[in-house]
């Protein structure tokens, strides 16, 4: 009986894809703690997330696989994975959660029968079909940009061109309020110009009447 088994013992990655992950299930199947450990051929071209720790009693354990974006795979490569598994004691697992440290040596030389699993690595690579689809939506980005950067200049004219004549029509009204100004200003003159001449006769009057009385007492 294997101490573990796999979900999937090959690994399928998309070359023009970013962010690329793959998990499989590692599941135990004894009643002992398992310790495993992953290798590979090629550590910078993927993470591995755990790369070792210990599973329970017929507990399980996702692991997952990740392609490093930026670092292009080779058509030709030649990537592959090895999962190491040993069953270990309770205090041996304990000890180990509490340091986090990697145990392994210890454990492959108390059990040296260790359980070895290859992974494949699958990795598909872009078509010439795609390749030339990819560059044909890269190049009319850049088209569709410049046209819309020209269409806002254009707009903005439209605009100004409408603006003008609404500007240019408050003229007009100012001017009807100047042309009323004078016209209050003359109604005033008059009315004062008219007011003036009562000022001299009211008090002419008042002479004349002082001037009779004095007149017609000593006569």
């Amino acid at each position: 009986m294997q101490i573990l088994s796999f979900s999937s013992q090959r690994l399928f990655f998309d070359a023009s894809a970013e962010n690329q992950s793959y998990d499989i299930v590692a599941t135990n199947n004894t009643d002992e703690h398992a310790y495993f450990k992953v290798r590979t051929n090629n550590p910078r071209q993927y993470f591995v997330r755990p790369s070792l720790g210990s599973i329970p009693p017929n507990g399980s354990q996702v692991i997952s696989f990740v392609l490093v974006h930026g670092v292009t795979p080779q058509p030709d490569h030649r990537d592959r994975f090895i999962i190491l598994a040993a069953p270990i004691s309770k205090e041996q697992h304990d000890a180990r959660q509490a340091s986090g440290a990697d145990i392994w040596e210890d454990v492959s030389k108390a059990y040296p029968d260790f359980q070895k699993t290859k992974m494949d690595v699958k990795i598909q690579f872009p078509t010439e079909a795609d390749a030339a689809a990819k560059k044909a939506d890269a190049a009319a980005k850049p088209a569709a940009t410049a046209s819309g950067f020209q269409a806002t200049p254009a707009s903005s004219d439209a605009t100004l061109q409408q603006r003008k004549p609404a500007t240019g029509a408050a003229k007009p009204a100012d001017a009807q309020v100047s042309s009323r100004a004078p016209a209050s200003t003359a109604t005033t003159v008059t009315k004062k110009s008219g007011t003036s001449p009562m000022l001299f006769i009211l008090p002419l009057v008042i002479l004349l009447g002082i001037a009779a009385a004095y007149f017609f007492k000593f006569k």
